[in-house]
């Protein structure tokens, strides 16, 4: 859709762009993260339903995974000796 607009004198034309494919190649738009075991074999250890879309690269920082969905951030690793 085009719909003109006025800024400061200058005419121009807006539109809406086409949805951006996520940058990173760990997205998933199922919300689904899977953890496999690494080796030579494919070997699926689990899958979490993060019940939304993951579109970032998840982060790894002083024993913790973080993960970002479009609403939350999960901080994922073991937890604390008390």
């Amino acid at each position: 859709m085009n719909m003109p607009v006025s800024y400061l004198g200058c005419r121009m034309m807006v539109t809406r762009s086409p949805p951006v494919p996520p940058a990173s190649p760990t997205a998933t738009e199922d919300g689904l993260v899977y953890v496999v075991k690494a080796g030579r074999t494919y070997e699926e250890l689990a899958v979490n339903d993060m019940k939304e879309i993951v579109m970032t690269t998840p982060a790894i920082s002083d024993g913790s995974l973080f993960i970002r969905t479009r609403t939350h951030l999960y901080a994922l690793g073991e937890k604390e000796q008390e």
